[in-house]
């Protein structure tokens, strides 16, 4: 059985735990509950990552595969289904154009909340500022190109869009947004009702 270091909060392990329900693997995963980052240089996730960080599925032959991408790219080759990644060439890369779009937004985000929590002196107010530009340009962006949320599909790239909307919504980051980008709004609470997105919920815990 694979093992999938893993946390309820990560917006990275998140597009895993969606991308294991939708491919059908996720019985054929085991959890394990993996704190990073960590500066405990015995702690198990250094053992099969050496960048110490979450996801990392670890295949039955003992490989290690890390980042979401790559992840998500083996499950959907593991399950045979071509569900997640389309083969096509045109197809493929405007998949990818979209999970770089959606996975560059949930990075920043992080990278934002690390920054609003830090204390006060350690701040830097340009970072803060340019956060919250790139949110705004970015659901302007999704808001405006109906490609960006196509009800009808649901592969990496629509995974990377939602995951980032639905980290915005876990850490209340821009509170009020759906008014703002009423489409966008609509494409994620009815992707966001999909199971696989339901049993990936993200969560404090």
């Amino acid at each position: 059985m694979m093992l999938l270091h893993w946390s309820p909060r990560s917006p990275f392990v998140h597009k895993v735990m969606v991308a294991l329900e939708e491919t059908g693997l996720r019985l054929g995963v085991e959890l394990t509950r993996s704190v990073v980052p960590t500066e405990d240089p015995e702690h198990v996730i250094w053992s099969v990552n050496p960048l110490g960080q979450i996801p990392t599925l670890v295949l039955d032959d003992g490989r290690a595969l890390y980042d979401s991408l790559v992840i998500c790219m083996y499950l959907d080759e593991a399950s045979g289904k071509g569900i997640l990644l389309p083969a096509d060439g045109g197809k493929r890369i405007d998949t990818l154009r979209r999970h770089a779009l959606g996975n560059g937004l949930i990075e920043d985000m992080v990278l934002w909340l690390i920054e609003r929590f830090a204390p006060a002196e350690r701040q830097v107010a340009a970072r803060l500022v340019r956060y919250g530009i790139k949110l705004q340009k970015t659901l302007a962006a999704i808001e405006a190109d109906p490609d960006l949320r196509n009800p009808s599909r649901f592969d990496v790239g629509d995974i990377a869009i939602a995951t980032a909307l639905a980290y915005i919504e876990f850490r209340r980051l821009k509170p009020g947004w759906q008014t703002e980008f009423p489409q966008t709004a609509g494409w994620f609470a009815q992707v966001n009702d999909r199971p696989s997105m339901v049993a990936a919920r993200l969560q404090d815990g």
